[in-house]
């Protein structure tokens, strides 16, 4: 097997820039509850110059968050590989917590969310799903038009299944490229419209929720915006699960 000198630098840089970019997050949130406690200090009183701040603290944290995110999908991408710790998890949960935090660093956007498989567990990683969720509403986002809506569903497919769509009002994606979308460095063709990316994203959510027994998909047309999706199998309860037979059973013969 031949060594290549590439990765190795590529996973030295990726674990040198995480720890600086792991303390600039925390000073930044150090930094946005201390103009929070001065604005609860000063109640009315408390000067315009103080919004600029916050709002220059929130744009901040959304470039480190975006960083931070890019280096994690650099990580994933260079090794191919994905290490998930399991565990029952409901995903209406999960979803209702990527949305409601992507709600605090943009303000300004319209995110809608709701869940018809509110009950329903699966066994995944929660920080993994978490991880492609963000992906798919970052992408959302990024495509929409700043006034237009994005939603966010959580809904039971068959009895074995729950899926969580994303649905943008962006330009839409031409069918010949949709199959395309999950292969690693992909990008669609003038499609960026200035928009930097490594063309990782769903790449990763692809290796994130197949390595969970899941499948990712895209339902979109040009003009109509894009509606992406991952789909988890329901937890079995033990009553739930398929029963081998017993090894002295006789069948019944019809």
């Amino acid at each position: 097997m031949t060594h290549d000198p590439n990765s190795s630098w590529l996973t030295l840089v990726m674990h040198e820039l995480r720890a600086p970019l792991t303390a600039a997050i925390g000073y930044l949130e150090l930094a946005h509850n201390m103009a929070r406690q001065v604005r609860t200090t000063l109640g009315t009183t408390a000067p315009s110059s103080l919004d600029h701040l916050e709002r220059c603290l929130r744009l901040a944290a959304q470039e480190f968050d975006v960083a931070t995110a890019m280096l994690a999908d650099l990580a994933v991408a260079n090794e191919e590989q994905v290490a998930t710790q399991p565990i029952p998890c409901n995903l209406s949960e999960i979803a209702r917590e990527v949305v409601e935090a992507r709600s605090v660093l943009m303000p300004t956007r319209v995110l809608h969310f709701r869940t018809q498989a509110a009950d329903q567990l699966v066994l995944a990683d929660p920080r993994r799903i978490k991880q492609a969720l963000t992906n798919y509403l970052v992408n959302a986002i990024k495509y929409t038009p700043a006034e237009r809506p994005i939603s966010v569903l959580v809904e039971q497919t068959g009895p074995q299944f729950v899926r969580i769509i994303v649905r943008d009002a962006g330009p839409g994606i031409p069918l010949e490229a949709q199959p395309h979308l999950w292969e690693k460095g992909y990008r669609v063709p003038g499609g960026s419209q200035g928009r930097e990316g490594l063309g990782l994203g769903l790449f990763i959510c692809r290796l994130l929720i197949e390595r969970q027994g899941g499948t990712v998909g895209v339902d979109s047309s040009p003009g109509h915006g894009a509606a992406f999706w991952l789909t988890l199998p329901v937890l079995q309860t033990p009553s739930e699960a398929p029963q081998e037979p017993e090894p002295d059973a006789i069948p019944n013969i019809v």
